[in-house]
């Protein structure tokens, strides 16, 4: 095997495992999205993400500050009458962060729902695990205002980000597929 392929070979392993875990989790959800959960007021796949940091993100977690905004909405398996999806609108934030690990992060978000309402989410969390082939991400917090006020949110996604870039500290650009936004009634 030549020191080209291996490689690719690495990179078509790390991706048949997240599509498959993208597969598992959206058929779960979906399996579970007649009978509403107790306490979920929203349930939500399949929408795309892209977080940006500065400074570029390395292994070890440093003071970095962040961006994001959906790319696509989400589509609702659970949600009240009449909404079908919602987007990540924006959200900003500092902390503590690193491609395996965080610490510290606070920041706010704002998700606009199909019928135009908005939920406002303080975030308290943001866990970067780049460091494996899943490359997990998830962001977290507590609706302040809006629709859901109250409400724990948490946004899980799978990242295609190069995480290659970890190693030189230049990890600027996260990008990701929605496999779970859960509102959670506390």
């Amino acid at each position: 095997m030549s020191q080209k392929t291996m490689p690719i070979r690495r990179f078509v392993r790390g991706l048949c495992i997240a599509l498959a875990a993208v597969a598992m989790t959206t058929l779960s959800l979906t399996v579970a999205a007649p009978a509403q959960a107790a306490g979920v007021d929203a349930l939500c796949t399949l929408g795309s993400d892209a977080y940006t940091f500065s400074p570029g993100l390395g292994l070890l977690p440093a003071a970095n500050t962040f961006t994001a905004a959906g790319v696509s909405s989400s589509t609702c398996a659970v949600a009240p009458s009449g909404v079908t999806g919602v987007t990540l609108t924006s959200a900003s934030g500092s902390g503590n962060v690193g491609c395996a690990t965080s610490s510290g992060v606070s920041g706010t978000a704002l998700f606009t729902w199909s019928d135009s309402v908005t939920s406002t989410v303080a975030i308290s969390g943001l866990v970067l695990g780049l460091s494996g082939a899943a490359k997990i991400v998830t962001l977290s917090g507590t609706v302040s205002s809006g629709r859901f006020t109250g409400d724990t949110v948490t946004l899980v996604y799978l990242s295609t980000a190069n995480t290659l870039l970890c190693l030189s500290g230049s990890l600027t650009n996260v990008p990701g597929v929605t496999t779970a936004l859960t509102f959670t009634s506390v």
